[in-house]
Parts: C-alpha cells; sequence; structure tokens
C-alpha cells in the first residue's frame, strides 16, 4: 500500500508541474480566453494540493494507511465504484452524440465533427483497455 501512496503522491507532484504550465499559457499567450485558462489552472493546482496533502498525511500515519488499505480491498466498495465508471461513461458518451446531432441540425458542424471524434476516441480507449484487462483476468 505504500508503493501505492508513494505512486500517488508523485502523481501529484506531477499535476501540480501541469498547473504550472497552464498558468504559464494564460499569462504569457495573447489567447482571448486567458481566464477560462487560469481558471482551469487554479482548480487542477487545487484538487492536485488536496491529494497530495491527503496522500502524505495518509503515509506519515499507520492508522490511516490501514484505514485506506482496508477501504480500497473492500469488494463491494469496488463494485459500487466500478457501476459508478460506467454509468458515468455511459451518460457522457450519449450525451455528447445527443450535443452532436443538435450541433448538425443547427449547422455546427465543426463542433459536431469534434465531438463526434472526441467519442470515437473514448470507445477507442473503452476497447482497447478492455482487452487489456480482459487478458490480465
Amino acid at each position: 500500500m505504500k508503493n501505492k501512496i508513494i505512486f500517488r503522491i508523485l502523481y501529484s507532484i506531477i499535476m501540480i508541474l501541469i498547473s504550472f504550465i497552464i498558468f504559464e499559457v494564460a499569462i504569457f499567450t495573447n489567447y482571448n480566453h486567458h481566464d477560462y485558462i487560469f481558471g482551469f489552472g487554479v482548480g487542477f493546482l487545487g484538487v492536485s494540493i488536496v491529494i497530495l496533502i491527503k496522500n502524505i498525511l495518509a503515509l506519515r500515519n499507520p492508522k490511516k494507511l490501514k484505514k485506506i488499505e482496508v477501504v480500497e480491498k473492500d469488494e463491494r466498495l469496488i463494485k459500487i465504484t466500478n457501476n459508478s465508471y460506467a454509468m458515468t461513461f455511459r451518460i457522457t458518451i450519449f450525451t455528447e452524440a445527443i450535443i452532436s446531432i443538435i450541433s448538425t441540425l443547427l449547422g455546427n458542424f465543426d463542433i459536431s465533427r469534434i465531438i463526434g471524434v472526441i467519442i470515437c476516441l473514448q470507445l477507442m480507449i473503452f476497447f482497447i483497455t478492455y482487452m487489456i484487462i480482459s487478458k490480465k483476468n
């Protein structure tokens, strides 16, 4: 479990570095919507810092580490989490398809095409990960 927490800490640090890159893009480019990019960077940074602190505290406290280990190995919670992910994926694909169709009907072909490509990428990633995971099991 310690290795998993250390991996999460390193991942959080990488996300914080990416947040700073997003800030640099927002500050030093003449992009019209730099406020949006800056806000995105703030949100990304905030979440990354919270996750980093949470994992550092867990790594330093054996009781918290044990509690996390028990929760992450609970089969019921794992099933609930996987079902939530699956439902979220289905809703996202459905929503994107509806938006793509509406965009086409309204004549916004660029938006429709971009969303269509995103749907295809999500489905390809799903298929690839499904094949990898099914070979492991």
